[in-house]
């Protein structure tokens, strides 16, 4: 039986959103951006992937190879002082 999927606190929604820009960071950038040792980056990477949270690592390829791809633009209006927040936020979403 598969581990519920979490993200325990802010380091864990953190790494998931610079993972999300950058999957191929390596562990001491991540812990450099985190402000964490390195044990606790692939200790929290372990967890993260054991659980499910993360399913896995990706490229991002240039548009001239993917020609069959479908692609969409989503908008979103953020109205206030809170557009910071609702970025970070929007980053750690699946």
């Amino acid at each position: 039986m598969k581990k519920r999927v979490y993200l325990s606190d802010s380091v864990d929604k953190a790494l998931v959103a610079i993972l999300r820009s950058d999957a191929r960071a390596s562990i001491s950038k991540l812990a450099k951006l985190l402000h964490v040792s390195r044990g606790t980056v692939q200790n929290r990477l372990d967890r993260l992937i054991e659980s499910g949270a993360i399913l896995g690592f990706t490229l991002r390829a240039h548009d001239e190879l993917e020609t069959d791809v479908v692609k969409a633009v989503m908008m979103i209006e953020v109205v206030g002082k809170s557009t910071a927040q609702v970025i970070n936020k929007l980053r750690g979403l699946p």
